[in-house]
């Protein structure tokens, strides 16, 4: 049943405070004239602040008030039916909020019968339905609570007809509505009210809402009846369906939608309703106007998920969860978010009964903190919350674990820890940490003997040992929790602060380890701070920095995560600099790094390396760690600069990208020489990879060689000789990837060139051997073609003209040696893609294709049909099948269009298409055409850009365009989280392009000018307005500069997508 929020009750003696001054300035306002504006603003504020008495008393007056507006004056009725109605709501008597309703319908009966066609009317019937819903709804609560059977049998039959009032009053309405829309329609365009228009047209669907709403509760009569209930939530249902489906364009069309679910839950297809409420659960949390409606659907459905039959326990946690932590105050104390509230933390109790230790104790503390504020708040989810809360086990009535009770999960404590003085207390605790120390202890010592021993009764033994000693600590750390907090409870102020602060200590330390994030990290936190210069300080510091590290990876917000990662950071710089000589400060340090490579603040954790002693074992793998992080910051901006966003304030000069790839370089070398001492490890080797990569990339292919063939700890070498370390993580395939480059690459400065293209060749050859000659092997070897592919744009692009060359050369002469007269698909493939590399490589940053680019993308499309009659002529195989020779035709497509021959592109795309309509990629790919053929040919390709092109026998473009590009992507991102990530990057793609097709058309179409800049101008805003936070802010910019350019080209103020707010 749809119920109202009753406004809280206030303070007497300020209401009569304020009563008094609202009356002094009505009557000094009324003595200099009332003006309309003044006089709304006047009843607003009364209203307001909750002084509907004070209103109705100001409204009752205002008739025989000269100075009040003429045009307010028609609308009393009106506003003294709005202001009795909002009066009852507010009523906790029944009898005087029944009376209230009867006195409004009676206003905006008269007001309605007087001005049938004022543009209030509508807003009038509405309040209308809903005075007599609430009619309905009182004397169905009261029906409900009545036991004298004459008494209910009144009651009933009351709400019967209330109910039957409002609908009569809605259907009355929607005929009435109906007739005048009928009429304006009839009349000459020139004749119509076009404002008039689309109010009853609003209206209308309105008030077909509020009787849905008022059949859908009415039902609520016939509840004990079953079959009269089905009868009445199909009917309802009914409604819901026709107004979704009808008017589909208006926001009442979200509710019917919702409603309608909730009609099908109610008759029990629970997979129905889902599929309805699914709509709804999918819309952007970051849209305001949407969530209440959000909320309650996600009420219902997790009504639905955490059901016995279902248990979808997760799919609660997932959806609420994220939703509740963006909620406004206000928002969040609204009845729905209480009641979906509510239904989170039955999904976090019941899905805590299948977890154990730690895990178990973070989920149920989550749960409590949801049910301590749903027990804080008066309303229908009060009793429950409170009841479900005083069930679990509790870490502290007010959630502070100082002030527990002991118990920290589902399993009691151990009896005998009951203590009456801190001596006692004291003692407990030293015993229960002996026994934990030494129970952590022998887990620590066990685990890696069995991973080493082969003999099975030995392993069987020690297995049993380490069963045992797991299953005592979960027990033993909740005994320690509670002595620890008893003692500290007990502790008078005879007890020295030392002693006090070592049990802190310990509490912090076993409060983490049972993942109690959020009161280990207070408590040590409070330690560190207070008691700097206590033995334990540095310790509980970490304590502190690995809990807020927790908070920070466990936070789905992202400004409370800012929060979290800032706490850490606070009392990672504090404990580096205030117990520098201690292991915990290098500890801090690498904490700090690691954070200012995540933000991207390289120059920082330099400045952090070097604070590190050079003698210290952790350098180096910190400056493996730094050496590796700035080289993909290098790279990340070279190609954020080859993307054409080298305007960004943000992105590196040229002095500073050298810079980092100097220190990238430096670094590295470093850190590799001083791990090289201990010998190879997995590190090492891909700290090693890095580096050749980098010097690979800067032309110094000698030294990249060098490292990879060292004898002790080169990762070449170890391939060779087939080391575990490099088996089952790709390592081997990475090595051999960056070896086959660098010898290909130093091929035209060789000395010997035919030993050079040996040793390149068997390069090649250990890299088939090591994946091997297996399905499984096959793809491996294929991915590293692919990367190479890759790998070789990369190093074209970074290089200086006269190196391209040069690189160029020598992968010619390799492609020319390894393609001739060979079979194997993969070697052609990768063949044709190295070709294509190497012309990309030239083209990089220039308007037109160089020669060399032209050459070497020729090669390509003579490689790739190549491979085409190769694949099309070879026996059907798990390597070749019929879709391999489309995916060839897609290459050569991308082949032809980047050599300027957009028809035969096309015509190519159209080919694959008529046989896979839904491969999208291949859809973006025919799409980009036409627009590209815009740009050079006819502005009318944008046209075929946005809506498609290339019909078939039924009339139906083959090729979508970008339009319904854009619809298929937005319907697979309703089906669920997964496909929201998957397709979002293809939706805002092929939305900005609709756009920008019709701003490049408009510059070339005067004649459309005009036309052509609002539908542009028109898509993005639908864009942003659906979808307001534009993929998380990644096409912000790009649809934000482009309304920009279309504003200042119709005259606009330049104010971007702020302009659509």
């Amino acid at each position: 049943m749809m119920q109202r929020r009753q406004p809280q009750a206030r303070n007497a003696a300020a209401y009569l405070m304020t009563v008094c001054a609202m009356i002094s300035v009505w009557l000094a306002v009324s003595a200099i004239g009332f003006g309309k504006e003044p006089a709304e603003e006047f009843l607003q504020g009364l209203r307001d602040r909750g002084y509907y008495d004070l209103a109705t008393t100001f409204l009752e007056r205002a008739g025989e008030n000269p100075l009040i507006d003429e045009e307010f004056r028609t609308r009393l009725d009106y506003e003294l039916g709005v202001n009795l109605h909002l009066s009852a709501v507010a009523s906790n008597n029944s009898e005087a909020r029944d009376q209230l309703l009867r006195a409004a319908d009676q206003r905006l009966l008269q007001y309605l019968t007087e001005h049938p066609r004022d543009p209030l009317a509508g807003a009038a019937t509405s309040r209308r339905t809903r005075v007599a819903q609430d009619r309905a709804t009182l004397s169905l609560l009261l029906y409900q609570r009545a036991t004298d059977p004459a008494k209910k049998a009144d009651l009933r039959a009351d709400a019967e007809r209330c109910f039957h009032n409002a609908i009569e009053i809605a259907n009355t309405r929607i005929s009435q509505l109906r007739e005048w829309l009928t009429v304006e329609r009839t009349k000459p365009p020139n004749e119509r009210s076009t404002e008039m228009t689309r109010q009853w047209q609003n209206e209308y669907v309105e008030t077909r809402m509020n009787l849905a709403e008022t059949i859908y509760n009415r039902a609520e009569l016939v509840r004990d009846n079953s079959d009269a209930y089905r009868q009445a939530i199909t009917e309802a249902a009914g409604q819901f369906s026709e107004i979704s489906e009808k008017y589909h364009k208006y926001r009442y069309a979200l509710y019917a939608v919702a409603y309608e679910g909730r009609c099908h839950q109610l008759l029990n297809d629970t997979k129905k309703a889902l599929s309805f409420y699914d709509e709804i659960i999918q819309l952007d949390n970051s849209n305001a106007a949407i969530l209440p409606l959000k909320l309650k659907t996600l009420q219902w459905a997790s009504e639905i998920w955490n059901s016995d039959d279902n248990r979808q326990y997760q799919r609660t946690i997932d959806y609420v969860d994220p939703l509740l932590s963006r909620l406004r105050p206000d928002m969040a104390a609204s009845p729905d978010a209480q009641g979906v509230r509510l239904q989170l933390s039955k999904a976090l109790v019941a899905q805590a009964e299948s977890l154990k230790g730690r895990e178990r104790n973070k989920v149920l503390l989550d749960a409590r903190k949801h049910l301590i504020t749903l027990s804080k708040h008066a309303g229908e989810f009060q009793r429950e919350a409170t009841l479900l809360l005083s069930s679990l086990s509790r870490t502290g009535d007010d959630g502070d674990p100082s002030s527990s009770s002991g118990q920290v999960d589902g399993d009691a404590v151990n009896p005998l820890l009951k203590f009456s003085n801190f001596p006692q207390a004291k003692e407990a605790t030293d015993e229960v940490m002996d026994e934990l120390a030494g129970m952590e202890t022998l887990v620590r010592i066990v685990t890696p003997k069995l991973q080493s021993t082969s003999d099975e009764d030995r392993r069987r033994e020690m297995q049993a040992e380490l069963d045992r000693a797991e299953a005592a600590l979960p027990a033993l750390r909740r005994q320690a929790l509670h002595a620890f907090r008893s003692a500290l409870q007990l502790a008078g102020p005879e007890i020295s602060s030392d002693e006090v602060n070592s049990m802190r200590a310990n509490l912090a330390y076993l409060y983490l380890t049972q993942g109690q994030y959020l009161e280990a990290a207070v408590i040590a936190d409070f330690v560190v701070r207070r008691f700097a210069d206590h033995a334990a300080a540095p310790q509980t510091a970490q304590f502190a920095l690995n809990a807020y590290l927790e908070l920070y990876a466990a936070e789905p917000n992202e400004e409370f995560q800012k929060e979290w990662l800032d706490r850490a950071s606070k009392i990672a710089q504090y404990t580096a600099d205030r117990w520098p000589r201690r292991s915990e400060s290098i500890d801090a340090r690498v904490t700090l790094i690691n954070i200012a490579i995540t933000q991207q603040r390289f120059a920082e954790a330099q400045q952090q390396l070097q604070l590190i002693p050079a003698d210290s074992d952790r350098r180096g793998t910190v400056e493996l760690t730094i050496g590796q992080a700035l080289w993909v910051g290098y790279l990340r901006a070279m190609q954020e600069r080859r993307e054409g966003s080298a305007g960004n304030v943000d992105q590196p000069t040229d002095p500073q990208l050298e810079e980092m790839k100097t220190a990238a370089e430096a670094i590295l070398q470093q850190g590799i020489e001083r791990m090289q001492v201990n010998g190879a490890s997995e590190t090492l080797i891909r700290a090693t990879l890095a580096l050749a990569d980098l010097k690979v990339d800067t032309s110094q292919f000698d030294d990249a060689i060098q490292l990879l063939e060292d004898p002790a700890t080169g990762p070449l070498t170890l391939a060779n000789n087939h080391s575990p370390l490099l088996q089952g993580s790709g390592l081997t395939e990475a090595t051999y990837r960056t070896a086959l480059r660098a010898a290909i690459a130093r091929l035209p400065e060789a000395a010997d060139p035919q030993a050079a293209m040996t040793a390149a060749i068997n390069t090649m050859d250990q890299l088939r051997q090591a994946v091997g000659d297996t399905p499984e092997g096959r793809k491996r070897l294929v991915a590293v073609y692919i990367h190479l592919a890759a790998d070789l744009r990369k190093q074209m692009e970074l290089a200086t003209p006269e190196v391209r060359r040069s690189l160029a050369e020598g992968f010619e002469l390799f492609l020319r040696q390894v393609g001739e007269g060979s079979t194997e698909t993969n070697v052609l493939s990768w063949v044709a893609e190295t070709f294509f590399s190497l012309g990309e490589g030239f083209a990089s940053g220039q308007k037109e294709l160089p020669p060399e680019a032209k050459t070497y993308l020729n090669r390509a499309l003579e490689s790739y049909q190549r491979l085409l009659e190769h694949v099309e002529q070879a026996p059907e195989t798990t390597e070749v099948s019929p879709e391999m020779a489309d995916q060839i035709r897609a290459r050569i497509a991308a082949v032809l269009t980047r050599l300027g021959q957009f028809k035969n592109a096309l015509d190519t795309y159209q080919e694959i298409l008529s046989r896979h309509e839904m491969w999208l990629h291949i859809q973006i790919e025919a799409a980009r055409v036409y627009q590209q053929g815009a740009v050079t040919g006819k502005p009318s390709l944008y046209d075929q850009a946005v809506l498609g092109g290339r019909p078939n026998a039924q009339r139906q473009n083959i090729i979508w365009g970008w339009n319904k590009i854009a619809n298929i992507a937005a319907r697979q991102m309703l089906r669920g989280p997964e496909y929201k990530t998957r397709f979002a990057e293809t939706f805002f793609e092929a939305r900005y392009n609709l756009a920008y097709c019709r701003y490049q058309q408009a510059m070339r179409e005067a004649e459309r000018r005009e036309e052509l800049l609002t539908r542009a101008e028109q898509a993005i805003a639908a864009t942003a307005r659906n979808y307001p936070n534009l993929d998380n802010g990644k096409w912000r910019t790009s649809f934000d500069q482009l309304l920009k350019t279309i504003q200042q080209l119709r005259g606009q103020a330049m104010d971007g997508l702020r302009a659509l707010r």
